[in-house]
């Protein structure tokens, strides 16, 4: 689990840290506070699974007869859970290109990943740095990078910290080594050069995390888009390996929407291609309605609720993993907001996954506290994190469950940054309840 994240030059957060990660996450602010930010960083780094070796001038190491070897190092999965593709995914969320077609690299005779900052200084650690891709176990041969690894890669991790405190000190200013703990803990760090990405296009962005992140197969980001877009066939796969689907989620949709009388939920091939897939309702003495044609509500729960399922049945034998949700109130009336945040309360609370939900609503945030209150296990493993930029630097407040539960009981709107706004929007005193860092 995820207990530290730390933050510099990526997208509009110049620094920030968050501490004390909780199984349950609420990230609340205002626009332009960051909460997509922290989504995404998590999401990026989470899904970097696939090991490659990382080479330039500062980061090799020398074995014991002097020779040089390059790091280990982690760049994105060719698909998530939802089988799309980690960097076009993000990318295009901001308006981008799917495609890198100007990367800032290229592709070496020997398959390798070589790339030169150019707004980098000479001096620069990863001013020029090579991935190299891994030699398989069976035919020591090397699976090679390619121009489509070149024009889809923008991100990779290092997940061991020894020996290059100089590269941390350099890209994670100010942070390192004083906001990390001083815990034996696991710790991995996440570096982009892709521009548009990077604070005012200085350096790069880097982001570090302590704990243990999600194994990279187990990562499910559920965001605006996810709901109008169709399933993959990749997710379809995958949905067909998880034992009685069908039934699970015929019963988990039906608790969430249920007015449609008798059903069963299906997942089949789009009208339009079978390379597309998409949710169907079976009503019983009607057929089959896509669940595209239903309303935007109706479409959100039932594409969370399949992928959370497909996202619950991976983490076992020790696999843990994470569950992205970018602003549950999207489409969803209140009584089926309560509906759907309780069954995925439900899904969550015995499997190893850790939650991070962005929201603007209090209604969501009320919803989270009454469904705690009959589940007292959860109860501390709950965080919301109050967030505001200033001056491009990210400030938090933390409150845990009891906080919730008095400002809620005493009428408060934690959305709100300033007591005064506080006092102003509900005209009543001052209070002391907020448990800030």
């Amino acid at each position: 689990m995820i207990e530290r994240l730390i933050l510099s030059r990526f997208q509009g957060i110049r620094k920030g840290v968050i501490k004390d990660m909780g199984k349950i996450n609420l990230l609340v602010g205002p626009n332009n506070s960051g909460k997509t930010a922290i989504l995404e960083s998590i999401y990026w780094l989470s899904v970097c699974g696939r090991q490659c070796g990382i080479y330039s001038r500062d980061l090799q190491l020398m074995d014991e007869d002097g020779l040089s070897y390059s790091r280990n190092a982690f760049v994105p999965m060719e698909m998530d859970l939802l089988g799309l593709s980690p960097c076009p995914r993000i990318w295009k969320r901001h308006g981008k290109s799917g495609l890198w077609n100007e990367s800032l690299g290229s592709i070496s005779d020997d398959g390798a990943l070589v790339c030169r900052v150019p707004h980098l200084k000479k001096d620069d650690p990863l001013k020029t740095f090579r991935l190299i891709p891994p030699q398989t176990e069976e035919i020591k041969d090397e699976v090679k990078f390619d121009e489509n690894t070149l024009s889809t890669t923008g991100v990779f991790v290092l997940d061991d910290f020894k020996g290059i405190d100089h590269v941390l000190e350099c890209y994670l200013p100010d942070l390192y080594p004083g906001e990390f703990s001083s815990d034996d803990q696991y710790r991995c760090c996440a570096f982009t050069w892709y521009p548009d990405f990077i604070h005012w296009g200085r350096s790069l962005g880097a982001w570090g995390i302590e704990g243990k992140t999600a194994d990279a197969d187990c990562v499910l980001f559920f965001d605006f888009h996810a709901t109008g877009d169709h399933f993959t066939k990749d997710f379809w796969w995958a949905m067909r390996d998880v034992p009685d689907w069908r039934n699970q989620l015929t019963r988990a949709f039906g608790k969430v929407i249920d007015d449609i009388g008798e059903f069963r939920v299906n997942i089949e091939p789009h009208f339009t291609s079978t390379k597309v897939m998409q949710g169907a309702v079976e009503i019983e003495g009607k057929g089959s309605i896509p669940i595209d044609d239903f309303g935007d509500g109706a479409k959100h729960a039932f594409k969370v609720l399949a992928g959370l399922m497909v996202l619950a049945d991976r983490c076992k034998d020790g696999k843990e993993g994470v569950f992205l949700w970018e602003d549950p109130e999207l489409f969803m009336h209140s009584k089926s907001l309560c509906r759907l945040i309780k069954e995925v309360m439900e899904i969550v609370k015995d499997k190893p996954i850790q939650v991070f939900i962005s929201t603007q609503s209090m209604e969501a945030i009320a919803f989270f506290v009454r469904i705690l209150k009959e589940n007292e296990e959860l109860q501390d493993n709950i965080r919301a994190f109050r967030m505001k930029l200033v001056d491009d630097e990210l400030i938090t407040a933390h409150f845990k469950y009891s906080n919730l539960d008095a400002w809620l009981k005493h009428g408060f709107d934690l959305r709100f940054w300033d007591q005064m706004d506080v006092i102003m929007h509900y005209q009543v005193g001052e209070s002391n309840l907020e448990d800030e860092e």
